[in-house]
This record gives structure tokens, sequence and C-alpha cells, in this order.
């Protein structure tokens, strides 16, 4: 697999965390989580546990991430293979 949509699954900030810590392992390349709550420390906790994946294309919108929560995800993308952001 290397491309996984989850959209509309009420995924929370403690929910896009922890699944991204588990694409360590995996093929995926293309993760669709808009429509979730993951709102700005979700985001930020999830880019920083992109770090060891092969993601190159994410999906967050319409999560409630705001300014301050784009910047913070944006900053810890860096040693990630992330190319293109939603």
């Amino acid at each position: 697999v290397i491309s996984v949509n989850l959209s509309r699954n009420e995924i929370s900030a403690t929910g896009a965390k922890e699944f991204a810590a588990k694409l360590k392992d995996t093929q995926l390349r293309i993760l669709n989580l808009a429509w979730n709550q993951i709102g700005s420390v979700g985001a930020r906790d999830f880019a920083v546990n992109l770090k060891n994946s092969m993601v190159t294309h994410v999906d967050l919108s319409i999560n409630q991430i705001g300014p301050k929560g784009a910047m913070d995800f944006i900053l810890n993308l860096r040693g990630t293979q992330v190319s293109h952001v939603n």
C-alpha cells in the first residue's frame, strides 16, 4: 500500500501522532488525513513522528490547525521525506 485515505474519521491529535509513529516500516507515500480533529498540537506531533517514514504527500486540510499549528508542522518536517502538503 502506498496511499491511504483516512479523511473524515474523527482522528484526534493523539491518534495522528500514534499513527505516524507506526509508519516507519511501511512503504506508504501518500496520506490523506483531511477533515479530522488533529488540531495544532497534533499537527506538530504528527510531523515529528514522520521523520522515520517514507511519506512524501500529506493532506491535513480542515483540521483546525491554525497559523501557529501550520508553522509548527512545517518546522518539524525537517528531516522527513515530505515534499507536498495540503
